[in-house]
């Protein structure tokens, strides 16, 4: 993403980041669904804009490196630094969800003049606001997500 981002010297644009948001909660899911050990082990990645590949087709991929947020903890929940309160498939939905909702919004807000206000949409705003949610029970479920993407990106 953060390529993308560099080659076009503008934010992704509001139907960009829709589409970007709901191939991200497919592969979420579909890395969820396959491989059932990161419930008991933890998030084998954080969602960054440098962790988050496009491809020119629009396919979205993982590059799945470090846990390491020291110099990523932007993108990082608050509950990465509570161990015991990342594990469970829920859990590890929920710091998916933060990730992806911080790097997203920055992809939003690229070179976006400081004092500007973002033009986003009411629901993509919503949407992303609840993404990054610090408060976990608060922030929208995997599934929730991507059923919202699934409506905007498709119409």
């Amino acid at each position: 993403l953060t390529e993308v981002l560099a080659a076009r010297a503008s934010p992704l644009c509001q139907d960009d980041i829709w589409a970007v948001l709901h191939e991200s909660c497919i592969l979420l899911r579909d890395l969820l669904d396959q491989d059932s050990s990161v419930w008991i082990s933890g998030p084998t990645l954080l969602i960054t804009p440098d962790t988050l590949m496009l491809s020119r087709a629009g396919t979205v991929s993982f590059v799945r490196g470090s846990m390491d947020v020291s110099n990523q903890s932007t993108f990082a929940p608050p509950e990465i630094y509570s161990p015991s309160n990342s594990q469970g498939r829920n859990a590890i939905e929920k710091i998916y969800i933060y990730s992806l909702g911080m790097t997203v919004y920055s992809a939003a807000d690229f070179q976006f003049p400081h004092g500007q206000e973002l033009s986003l949409s009411e629901e993509l705003d919503t949407t992303l606001l609840n993404m990054c949610e610090e408060t976990v029970d608060l922030r929208p479920s995997l599934s929730g997500v991507l059923e919202v993407s699934l409506e905007k990106f498709c119409h």
